[in-house]
């Protein structure tokens, strides 16, 4: 909030302009920086951000929430947190976006799963197999969905289970195949009842990995100099 009083109006041993910039000063440094992403997305970035804190701001505290992107979009509109990371979808109109990298969606099957002899998996493969699914994949869902229907229905699609962790409990207990980004794919490589398949299709199964902040919205310095860090550390 900036107050506005009459020019030859003293307050204290401030004048007016000078009361204006420490107010200015107190709203854009931040003693705490609040950052909100999914997992998938910590995993990624979870040590760099950390590192250049640590090393930059070691006075500044650092909390960072474990949320879906629709969550980290709605907490960066109501300006709840400095910034946050997701996967892009739509455009959001109060939200600028900046790109910082990307993914794959890969298969995880139970060891025991007869495809497991396979070093990728086609389309027929899949049929009459469970496809776990979760909100964050929406768009891919919609890929292998519309791709169903035009097959007349080939793929079982399980959009009821929303969490990544849910999806492997489930894999784990042989009731169907997950799709997860490659980067929570990777935890599971040493888990001897979990295996990872690529996909051996030309369908666009990527995801992107956007920087979320606030249009128009006040930055604090800190949280700028971290999102100019990322923007360079990623896209060089």
């Amino acid at each position: 909030m900036r107050i506005c009083l009459p020019e030859r109006v003293f307050c204290g041993w401030y004048t007016v302009e000078r009361l204006q910039f420490q107010l200015e000063l107190n709203k854009v440094h931040k003693k705490t920086i609040d950052i909100a992403m999914p997992s998938m997305v910590c995993s990624s970035y979870y040590t760099m951000i950390y590192g250049f804190f640590q090393r930059r701001f070691p006075g500044i505290q650092l909390r960072i929430s474990d949320l879906p992107s629709d969550e980290v979009i709605r907490k960066v509109v109501q300006e709840e947190i400095d910034f946050g990371f997701g996967i892009v979808r739509s455009p959001v109109e109060e939200v600028d976006v900046a790109p910082v990298g990307q993914g794959r969606y890969l298969f995880v099957l139970n060891s025991s799963h007869p495809l497991c002899q396979k070093e990728e998996l086609t389309l027929s493969d899949l049929q009459n197999e469970r496809i776990f699914i979760s909100n964050e994949a929406a768009r891919v869902r919609a890929i292998l969905k519309a791709l169903s229907n035009r097959q007349k229905g080939m793929l079982t699609i399980d959009d009821s289970v929303d969490e990544n962790g849910a999806i492997l409990n489930l894999v784990s207990q042989d009731l169907g195949i997950g799709l997860l980004p490659e980067t929570e794919s990777a935890v599971v490589l040493n888990n001897r009842q979990i295996s990872v398949r690529r996909f051996s299709s030309s369908l666009d199964l990527t995801y992107q990995i956007g920087l979320f902040y606030k249009k128009g919205g006040v930055i604090s310095d800190e949280a700028g100099e971290l999102i100019a860090h990322l923007k360079s550390s990623t896209l060089n």
